[in-house]
């Protein structure tokens, strides 16, 4: 038989005989060794079957003449079984009796009834003198290597025989003598009916089970367990003949009482029956130690004396034990199985059995115990012993109670909605019909109060859910007081002690006494006196009051007061947590306590939590979700627990007592949104100036940030090791960023002019271009796709409006290129190229600041270009000398410096009027020293800083200029030290910021540029937001120029810059200003700080504690 490779292993006993064919009587092929050996005389037949369960058709017998002392004598039989139900048979005699034969094949496993998913191997040493029908089977199996063993020690092979076999039952835990009719292994067959069948058909079983167990919890085969455990055993055996190994004694054990015997019989009698063989499988179970009491046989025989007296009106999930009845009839030193379903205990002999399974002898006594089911319900425990049954019965009594004081007639209660029973007048009792199970719930009620006469009725413990407590229901009848009642209190303190107002019984009846109860957690006050206890009698006239103590926040007292059939309720309901809020304007607040979370609306003063919080209970109050529109921070006050770092006091924690909470909250404006580089998010408080770090994590690697039109969306230009790329977000109301999971390439990123469209840049390090990628921005979602289109160039120059762009193309030999316009299309975003292009340089190009006309700087000098405003398209318009253009900051003007030839090296500078289309007139030429004019902010002068004259001298010239025509004035030339100058923006005054800020009056009729004050130590200068020049702040490197600098404030006056306080620490980074102008934020490796600016001087003072995680800001916006 061809086996697959894993299955090639599954042998229990491997023999080795001789290799060589011979050809045998009636067709069996044979073989024999090439030396002359003497052949045997043949003498005997074999006809047999070989079983597990029984092994398929097909099967290969491989049968082997053995000599006395079991050597080969080298002729080998090779048959198939021939029908399924391992049958086969050698056509031709044998020429000893005693044989080896060995079977492989697939065979019916008993467990599942079915055949088994790969073949097996079993082996038996048979003496045909003996038994010329064996039964191949796995005791046998088990036997064969024994039985070699002794053989080789010297013993006859009848004693070896018998030895091995009483060792292999022994292994299995059956005694040898207690085997009737026992003679040899392979005489016992699974489809006989004898005790040695039994005992095959019980051991083979137990295998399986172990092999079942085993393959389950090892992912494995069951063949290739079940062949495991029959070499184990035989291995073990082979040697000592006794089984020893604790983990194989232990797995035969538990498959004995894992074994499903029923199935076993139901699975074997079935496959011999689809075999159209009936059978009744031997006596098996008998065999199986189903309880592991080692106690083997079990006998299937009848008994007397199983009766059991049932047990009727037992109570719901009661223990109920019955008699005790003693075993007899089954006979002296026989022992019988016992049964019972797993919902029953069996007692033997006054001890509780562990499992539904034991034994039992004559003499034993038994007893059932049980858990009685619920209402109306019957327990049926059946008990098997041997083949005799009983069965007891246990029914639990119905659903019912007492019933006091029902004079009326036409009371109907009901259970649970679906069962109504009608009560008679002067019923004491009553007892519903249908049943209710253990654990299920009941719900008595009245249905129909009694008339004639009219009575008020109620149930006492009328609900509840059954076990084994009883239910102790209580009906209760009587004519009902009047006017009963308590009025309820709220908004009281928890702990706080509150008694009701009083109540004076009436309509009880002259002389009629009745019983008034309270629940436990209430005082009653009868006459003004606390009765001891929770219920009293009253007669009409008697005055009742109820005390309780208040409970926790949100929680109500409920006191239940009950005169007779009459009742009512008292509720007392504490205040829930809660507390004040002050400066509440922005709507979205959320605020939480424990799990309860509520929404504050915007103006509210209090606010109140839904959820109760019982006394001695911890409260966790906590602000959830800071207000928006505008964006505000909120904090608690007291706050006896730690709020999430960088957050403000946003959680009040305490346990609810008598001691009022005093919670109170408070809520501020916050005036910017400032993006750190490492992505923190920081809140600028808008009365303060404190710095408040957002809990959300921030995007790390960020470059830049650039937000759209409508503050939803954010895109930013991040730098991980990965590469550069921009990616989009939405902004939400707190200012936080939330990835939108789109994501491309680039360093930098702008808006076109409709705002509908994004272009990122990419720059290419080695041919030294930039390339502009046109995005379509989702108005929903900020999401970026491509639009197809890009534009890559050397230089590129984009117009004011962000419409168009102009796009530099280098030339193939030293010289001017050439520029080219491109509109970006309103509609789709494509960059659409002008056919016209323009000779210029890569540097020379400048907008005028309305962006109607271009100025570029070519060889031939400087020309002016009207700007098409619907395709950005460049017309000419006046070519002038000249090598580079400054436009005025009006627009109005335009200035071109000129390299003169004569004098060689000297410099001047013509100016223009801006006239249509970029047109360039009314040309005006002044010697200059050719540096970049400077213009005060109001461009009615300009200022030249430079070297003129030879040998040259730094000259400071100061120009009015014409504000018709933009010609430059000469007012006044004068040697000078200054290096760079700017401008307050007022235009007043003016500041040299070279090695030090010198400060200059400006003369609002020349231009000329006074001292004013003493030099402040710097080398930048910043001015206040404001527009109006008021404050200034100074910028000191550290001597090192490593590390932290300084910013001196400074008030700005007619007499110079003076300095206000002490100098702040800053780093490189200039510092910025929220949106009010009122704080100013510096960075340093300390960190982030806020710093509020005087009014009056501009001084810096910090503004609570520096956030030390941002060194570096990357966007400052409003709050939205």
């Amino acid at each position: 038989m061809n086996l697959k490779p894993n299955l090639r292993n599954l042998v229990v006993i491997v023999a080795t005989f001789a290799t060589l064919t011979l050809t045998s009587c009636g067709g069996s092929k044979s073989s024999t060794p090439p030396a002359a050996t003497p052949t045997p005389t043949p003498t005997a037949s074999l006809a047999g079957r070989i079983q597990k369960g029984p092994f398929a058709i097909g099967s290969q017998i491989t049968v082997n003449e053995l000599n006395d002392t079991l050597g080969p004598t080298g002729k080998v039989y090779n048959v198939q079984t021939s029908d399924d139900l391992g049958n086969f048979a050698v056509a031709s005699k044998i020429g000893t009796h005693l044989v080896d034969v060995v079977g492989n094949g697939f065979f019916m496993d008993e467990l599942s009834g079915q055949l088994a998913s790969a073949p097996i191997q079993l082996q038996a040493i048979v003496d045909l003198s003996v038994n010329s029908s064996p039964t191949i089977n796995v005791l046998t199996a088990l036997q064969a290597p024994r039985l070699k063993a002794l053989i080789a020690q010297g013993n006859a092979y009848a004693v070896a025989d018998a030895q091995s076999r009483n060792e292999v039952l022994a292994a299995f835990g059956i005694d040898p003598l207690k085997v009737s009719g026992l003679t040899n292994l392979y005489s016992m067959k699974i489809n006989g009916s004898t005790d040695p069948d039994a005992v095959l058909l019980a051991i083979s079983s137990i295998l399986s089970q172990m092999a079942h167990t085993a393959a389950a919890s090892k992912g494995s085969s069951i063949p290739a367990e079940l062949s495991s455990f029959v070499s184990t055993i035989a291995n073990q055996l082979t040697s000592t003949g006794v089984l020893s190994n604790a983990s194989i004694l232990a797995a035969r054990q538990a498959a004995a009482i894992q074994l499903d015997l029923a199935a076993v019989r139901s699975n074997v009698e079935s496959f011999y029956a689809s075999k159209s063989v009936t059978l009744v499988a031997p006596k098996f179970e008998e065999w199986v130690d189903k309880d592991g009491s080692g106690i083997l046989p079990r006998r299937l025989v009848a008994t007397t004396g199983l009766v059991f007296t049932d047990a009727t009106g037992v109570g719901a999930q009661q223990i109920v034990t019955s008699n005790i009845v003693t075993v007899s009839g089954i006979g002296a030193g026989i022992f019988a199985p016992v049964t019972v379903d797993a919902s029953t205990t069996l007692i033997k002999n006054n001890v509780a059995i562990v499992g539904s399974a034991s034994t039992v002898q004559d003499g034993d006594t038994l007893a059932l115990q049980i858990t009685s089911l619920g209402y109306a319900l019957t327990n049926t425990s059946t008990l098997q012993v041997g083949t005799s049954s009983a069965v007891w019965h246990v029914a639990s009594k119905p659903l019912g109670g007492t019933i006091r004081m029902l004079n009326g007639s036409g009371l109907i209660l009901s259970n649970n909605g679906t069962e109504n029973i009608a009560i008679a007048a002067g019923s004491t009792t009553f007892n519903f019909v249908n049943s209710v199970a253990n654990g299920a719930t009941y719900s008595v009620v009245v249905a129909t109060q009694p008339t004639a006469p009219a009575q008020v009725c109620s149930v006492s413990g009328g609900a509840g859910t059954v076990s084994g407590t009883p239910s102790n229901l209580i009906v209760s009848c009587a004519g009902p007081v009047t006017g009963l009642g308590f009025t309820n209190q709220t908004g009281v303190n928890p702990g706080a002690v509150i008694t009701s107002n009083d109540y004076t019984v009436t309509g009880l009846g002259a002389s009629i006494i009745a019983n008034v109860t309270v629940d436990a957690s209430t005082t009653l006050i009868k006459n003004t006196v606390d009765v001891v206890g929770s219920s009293t009698s009253v007669i009409d006239g008697d005055t009742l009051a109820l005390r309780v103590t208040a409970l926790g926040y949100g929680l109500t007292n409920t006191s239940t007061v009950t005169i007779a059939s009459s009742s009512a309720d008292w509720l007392v309901t504490s205040k829930p947590l809660g507390g004040t809020i002050t400066g509440l304007v922005g709507s979205g607040l959320m605020l939480g306590n424990n799990a309860d979370v509520i929404t504050v609306a915007a103006g509210a003063a209090t606010f109140n939590f839904n959820a109760p919080v019982p006394m001695g209970s911890s409260y966790n109050a906590r602000v959830l979700t800071h207000p928006a529109s505008p964006l505000q921070l909120c904090s608690f006050a007291p706050n006896q627990c730690a709020s999430p770092a960088g957050e403000l006091n946003t959680v009040s924690c305490g346990v609810a007592s008598a001691t009022p909470s005093n919670i109170s909250a408070s809520c501020s404006n916050q005036s910017a949104l400032v993006y750190g580089t490492n992505g923190a998010l920081i809140y600028v408080d808008a009365s303060t100036g404190a710095l408040h770090q957002d809990s959300s994590t921030g995007v790390m690697y960020l470059n830049s940030m650039t937000t759209d039109i409508t503050g939803k969306f954010a895109y930013l230009a991040t730098n991980p090791v990965s590469g550069q790329f921009i990616d989009s977000y939405t902004v939400d109301v707190r200012g936080r960023l939330t990835h939108t999971g789109a994501s491309v390439s680039g360093a930098n990123f702008m808006f076109d002019g409709t705002g509908k469209f994004g272009l990122a840049s990419t720059h290419n390090m080695m041919s030294g271009t930039n390339t502009f990628t046109s995005y379509a921005l989702d108005t929903l979602t900020g999401a970026m796709t491509s639009t197809g289109s890009s534009l890559t160039s050397s230089n590129l120059m984009w117009h004011p409006s962000r419409q168009f762009v102009y796009a530099y193309t280098p030339p193939a030999t030293p010289g001017d290129g050439t520029w080219t316009a491109y509109k970006i299309n309103t509609i789709t975003g494509i960059f659409e190229a002008n056919a016209i292009t323009v000779v210029g340089n890569a540097w020379g190009f400048v907008f005028d600041p309305a962006g109607t006309a271009a100025f570029i700087s070519s060889a031939a000098g400087i020309t002016s270009y009207g700007i098409n405003a619907t395709t950005g398209a460049l017309s000419v318009g006046t070519t002038v000398a000249g090598t580079s253009v400054t436009i005025d900051p009006l627009g109005k003007f335009a200035y071109v410096n000129v390299w003169n030839t004569t004098p060689p090296g000297s410099w001047s500078t013509t100016s223009y009027t801006i006239g249509t289309l970029g047109i360039l007139v009314n040309p005006v030429t002044v010697t200059t020293s050719g540096s970049v004019l400077k213009f005060d902010p109001l461009g009615k002068f300009a200022y030249d800083l430079g070297w003129v004259g030879a040998p040259s001298t730094k000259t400071l010239t100061t120009y009015l200029i014409n504000t018709v025509t933009g010609a430059l004035i000469q007012q006044a030339s004068v040697p000078t030290t200054l290096s760079n100058l700017t401008f307050d923006p007022t235009g007043k005054y003016a500041f040299d910021t070279s090695t030090k800020i010198d400060a200059f009056s400006i003369n609002q009729t020349t231009g000329g540029l006074t001292p004013i004050g003493v030099a402040v130590p710097g080398q930048g200068i910043t001015f206040d937001p404001s527009g109006l020049g008021k404050f200034a702040y100074v910028y000191a490197p550290s001597p090192s120029m490593i590390g932290d600098g300084s910013l001196q404030a400074c008030t700005v006056t007619a007499t110079g810059l003076v300095k206000v306080g002490t100098p702040v620490t800053i780093g490189y980074q200039a510092p910025q200003f929220d949106p009010s102008g009122k704080f100013l934020l510096g960075t340093a490796t300390g960190g982030l700080t806020s710093y509020s600016i005087d009014p009056t001087t501009g001084g810096l003072t910090p503004n609570g504690a520096t956030i030390a995680s941002v060194m570096n800001i990357s966007k400052v916006i409003p709050a939205p």
